[in-house]
């Protein structure tokens, strides 16, 4: 059976398009103007959950400080995405920002009516730049809010203007967060042979170590894969592209260390050599596995299993059998059948810190997103929004624990800049090294 693959990037059935040009006929009505009827346009699942409703509707509940849902909130802010745009949304919410004078209500009404839908929409605002996400990247985004929050907020409430600004400086970088907390953390021994040369090679330095540096190094990128990044499979769509450049990145590492590892053992020129290069191997990725770097682990099997490598019987011959048994079981907790249950019982049961296979968050999200519709009888479905937030809830869980070792230049150096060959040429040398037997 064909393993886990290290990251695959799959072309997506584009539905999001189609769906956003429903959201935004829609949208086209000013959240003022809109007399739909609120039965019809919010719909309820039986233990009162929001199930589907229209955009005008949702930023009403956004909105709402008498009925304040913060976990529909958090999920809408995770993955509006999915429907519209930053754009669009900070325009819904600039409409419902300016209320409108009702002639029924006195003066004393309106003012404590209003107040009340402003105050919403401060702190759906808060809440929204306080991720920052969406801002960093966006600077028509942070202008258009500036001008906002300068024209109207400055004017109606100054100490929430004064925090606005605040926020979006620190998403800007022109101010420093001085409560951002410093902890006193400890590392632990460095688990380096006693005997190590001064001349040492990379592969000198004893697989735990070797692990240890790796798994710091794909921490540091995988923590910056931004929710975002996870919607509407930006990974795979050019025009998405620079919404994903961190989980591209990530992909493209993986690969790069199955290539990595596959051209490591390939460059030694007898079966011997290669026999110790693959055990080499197969125990760093035992210290992976223990690590909870389960990214990195598929990323080193797959280059053991990979066509170039797994031929080369008479050097796969001289390894030890306890080397290669260590192999098999280890193989065998990335096997495909029931969609990975083994690997996601283990990444389950894993305790923090865990980098977690992407690869699974990955085609859970593709699943989430092409299976279910985002729009259902014209309005946005929300239970499609809730799958897809629970999916990149769990990944985010594993970003907020690092691991914490001593870096080890010899070691972390060479490891930041992979030398490897191609699927092609690879699997050439492969042939040249040990030539298919005639038949």
């Amino acid at each position: 059976a064909k393993p886990a693959e290290s990251v695959v990037l799959r072309k997506p059935v584009d539905r999001v398009k189609r769906a956003q040009s429903k959201i935004y006929e829609e949208d086209d009505i000013n959240i003022w103007d809109d007399e739909s009827d609120v039965a019809k346009t919010l719909i309820m699942e039986p233990g009162g959950q929001i199930k589907s409703g229209t955009f005008n509707r949702f930023v009403e509940l956004l909105t709402d400080t008498q009925n304040y849902q913060i976990n529909f909130v958090k999920v809408f802010l995770l993955t509006y995405q999915a429907f519209t745009t930053p754009k669009q949304l900070l325009r819904k919410l600039i409409q419902r920002y300016n209320v409108p004078r009702d002639p029924e209500m006195s003066i004393s009404e309106f003012t404590k009516y209003r107040t009340g839908i402003q105050t919403g929409v401060i702190n759906c605002l808060k809440l929204w730049v306080t991720d920052g996400d969406d801002f960093e990247m966006n600077a028509h985004l942070q202008k258009d809010f500036m001008q906002f929050i300068h024209t109207c907020v400055s004017h109606d409430n100054p100490q929430q203007y004064r925090i606005l600004r605040q926020k979006l400086l620190l998403v800007r970088g022109m101010v420093v967060n001085h409560n951002t907390k410093k902890e006193d953390i400890s590392t632990p021994p460095l688990k380096l042979p006693s005997n190590l040369s001064p001349n040492a090679t990379l592969f000198d330095h004893g697989a735990p170590e070797i692990a240890r540096q790796l798994t710091m190094l794909d921490f540091a990128l995988f923590a910056k894969i931004k929710p975002v990044e996870l919607v509407n499979q930006a990974w795979v769509k050019p025009k998405y592209s620079h919404q994903a450049k961190n989980i591209l990145h990530f992909a493209e590492r993986m690969n790069t260390l199955t290539r990595w590892a596959a051209t490591s053992i390939l460059a030694q020129k007898d079966k011997l050599a290669r026999a110790k290069m693959i055990t080499d191997f197969i125990n760093i990725a035992d210290e992976l596995f223990k690590l909870n770097n389960f990214s990195s682990f598929i990323a080193i099997i797959n280059a053991l299993e990979g066509s170039a490598i797994s031929r080369l019987h008479s050097s796969w011959n001289k390894v030890d059998r306890k080397i290669c048994q260590k192999n098999d079981d280890l193989y065998e907790k990335i096997l495909p059948d029931s969609n990975f249950r083994t690997l996601r019982k283990v990444i389950a049961q894993a305790d923090p810190p865990c980098i977690p296979y992407v690869g699974l968050f990955m085609s859970d999200l593709t699943f989430a997103t092409e299976c279910n519709p985002t729009v259902v009888n014209g309005m946005i479905n929300f239970v499609k929004c809730k799958y897809i937030n629970d999916i990149i809830n769990r990944l985010r869980l594993y970003q907020q624990k690092p691991y914490h070792f001593e870096v080890v230049p010899s070691i972390a150096a060479p490891l930041q800049q992979l030398h490897a060959l191609d699927e092609e040429t690879m699997y050439e040398i492969s042939l040249q090294l040990e030539p298919k037997k005639p038949k």
